[in-house]
């Protein structure tokens, strides 16, 4: 675990000695909670939450389901997954972080006594940056400049997250694969503004948001086009009727 510092040229090594690539900055600057500071904001802006940067073992826990905490994560590298605990005491992976993925920000922000209802843990060696949230529940005043526009940008994105979370339960609600389907390819049309647009997730990921395995997903997807019902090429589709 080290702090992290961008100095605002190049791609530096955080304390410690690791190196962080071009890549792994680029996920940082695209995070929208730091997206387009530079320099000596980007300096502050790490420094007000505690940026820590972790290389997780595969099988490593972030957070024990039931756990509590105010740090929340940006994955740069590898894969992490969400873990639910079945009343028979399994485990359930409920969802996958790809690098360029957040979690945790809801829960740190929220000083909540509940604790999480799932667990977070590496599914490869993966590289993690974790942020505080203490800072926001009393900005001192030295930090306004920097905490307020912070605050501002983490609310923002708190509340987008709840709209996406929405409609994935939305679609998740149907019973049937094909009913999933079909209600999530009317929030594409209505989201895109047309009934020819290209998501964002492949095969494996489109498979994991419908709570489905890919081997279904295809067949389904197959069955659809074979009706007249669609179109599609890789991940871009067109919903005929």
């Amino acid at each position: 675990m080290s702090l992290l510092s961008y100095a605002g040229e190049g791609f530096p090594p955080v304390s410690g000695g690791e190196k962080l690539t071009a890549a792994d900055w680029l996920y940082i600057h695209n995070y929208p909670l730091l997206e387009g500071l530079e320099g000596a904001e980007m300096d502050a802006a790490l420094a007000f939450l505690d940026a820590e940067y972790t290389v997780f073992a595969r099988d490593a826990v972030l957070l024990r389901d039931g756990g509590r905490t105010d740090r929340f994560h940006l994955l740069l590298s590898g894969c992490l997954q969400t873990e639910m605990k079945l009343p028979s005491g399994e485990k359930a992976v409920t969802g996958r972080l790809l690098p360029g993925d957040s979690y945790g920000e809801t829960e740190a922000m929220a000083d909540s006594e509940d604790g999480s209802l799932v667990s977070l843990t590496a599914a490869e060696p993966s590289g993690v940056i974790s942020f505080s949230a203490e800072g926001f529940s009393a900005l001192p005043y030295g930090a306004l400049e920097i905490g307020m526009p912070l605050f501002r940008r983490m609310t923002a994105m708190i509340a987008r997250k709840a709209a996406e979370a929405r409609l994935r339960n939305e679609v998740l609600s149907k019973p049937l694969l094909r009913e999933k389907l079909n209600t999530f390819f009317a929030q594409c049309v209505r989201r895109y503004g047309s009934r020819t647009f290209r998501i964002g997730m492949d095969r494996s990921e489109m498979a994991d948001y419908l709570g489905t395995n890919r081997s279904a997903l295809s067949r389904e997807l197959s069955a659809m086009r074979d009706e007249g019902l669609l179109d599609y090429y890789k991940n871009s589709f067109r919903v005929r009727r």
